[in-house]
């Protein structure tokens, strides 16, 4: 970042060069994160390379998943593939090898107290144990619930 002589601040600069077609072009033509470029290709160019990598979106899920487990649950994508080929694919409560409509991943389902998971599960199930807080007692209330009314 240049500084400017009579301000003494940083100059902001409104064009950049790519580093691909070495175009001179308005920041506007680059991404951007937090205001700085993020990569010094203009748009245009950096859509292009991504486009002749084979594999460059699944790999970049891939990667954005591994990111987020670790960030969430402390494991990485093996694991949690490792996790999901014990259960054979499956959900652990429901055994449906179906994900919900639109999603790639199934729910990862951990113990929110000890942050430790406990397995991999579809959404319907995950979400029915997160209304029931986990407790056992309350599933337990469901069940006769469901027996008393079947």
């Amino acid at each position: 970042m240049a500084y400017g002589f009579k301000t003494g601040g940083p100059v902001i600069r409104k064009v950049s060069e790519c580093g691909i077609c070495h175009k001179v072009k308005p920041r506007s033509e680059f991404y951007q994160v937090r205001g700085r470029i993020s990569c010094g290709n203009c748009k245009d160019c950096e859509q292009k390379r991504r486009r002749s990598q084979p594999g460059y979106h699944l790999k970049m899920a891939y990667f954005r998943h591994d990111w987020w487990l670790r960030k969430n649950y402390g494991i990485t994508l093996e694991d949690y593939f490792v996790l999901l080929k014990k259960q054979k694919g499956k959900c652990a409560i429901c055994g449906t090898k179906k994900k919900t409509r639109g999603r790639r991943w199934h729910d990862v389902d951990h113990d929110h107290k000890k942050m430790k998971v406990r397995g991999i599960l579809c959404a319907s199930c995950n979400h029915g144990i997160g209304a029931l807080k986990d407790s056992i007692k309350l599933l337990k209330k469901a069940i006769a619930y469901l027996e008393a009314h079947l």
